[in-house]
C-alpha cells in the first residue's frame, strides 16, 4: 500500500525551481509513490518561505488534504488566539505588518525589535530557544531584544 502524500510548492520558490520540482515529482510517482502537488501560485518574496509566512495559502489546502483521507484536519488543540496585538504607532509601518504577520504563526516563535527599528522574527522553530535565537540573528544588532514570544 503506498501512502499518499502532499507537497506543498509555490512556483516562485528561490531554492527549488519548477523544473526540479517536476523532476522530483516524476521520479518519486515514477518509483510508485504516491504524492498530489496542488497549484500554489507565488507566496511573498520567496515562496520557499511558505509555510512560515503564508498560512492563510497552504493551510485550507492541507486541511482539505487530510479531509480527503479521512484524517484529523481541524486544530485539535486550538490557541486561544483572541484579538492581534498591535504595537505602537511610532512604530515603523513595516515592523507593525510584520508583527501583526508574527501572530498568526504557529509555536515556538519569537519576535525581537532593536533601539533603531531593526526587527526579526522567526517561527515553527523546535525549540523557543532556537526562535529566539533566529530572531535576534534576523533582527541585525546586537542590543535586539525579544519583546514577544509564542510556544506550545
Amino acid at each position: 500500500m503506498h501512502v499518499p502524500t502532499l507537497w506543498l510548492y509555490a512556483k516562485n520558490d528561490n531554492l527549488f525551481p519548477p523544473k526540479y520540482v517536476a523532476l522530483m515529482h516524476d521520479a518519486f510517482t515514477g518509483a510508485g509513490g504516491n504524492a498530489e502537488i496542488p497549484a500554489i501560485g507565488k507566496s511573498g518574496d520567496d515562496g520557499h518561505y511558505l509555510f512560515a509566512e503564508s498560512v492563510e495559502i497552504w493551510g485550507p489546502v492541507v486541511e482539505g488534504f487530510l479531509k480527503e483521507q479521512g484524517l484529523p484536519w481541524q486544530d485539535l488543540d486550538p490557541d486561544d488566539v483572541g484579538k492581534p496585538i498591535k504595537l505602537p504607532d511610532s512604530y515603523p509601518s513595516e515592523m507593525k505588518a510584520a508583527f501583526l504577520k508574527w501572530q498568526k504563526l504557529g509555536p515556538n516563535k519569537a519576535f525581537a525589535i532593536g533601539p533603531n527599528g531593526e526587527w526579526g522574527y522567526s517561527s515553527g522553530r523546535k525549540t523557543l530557544k532556537l526562535a529566539d535565537d533566529e530572531a535576534l540573528d534576523r533582527c541585525r544588532n546586537p542590543q535586539c531584544k525579544i519583546v514577544a514570544y509564542g510556544g506550545k
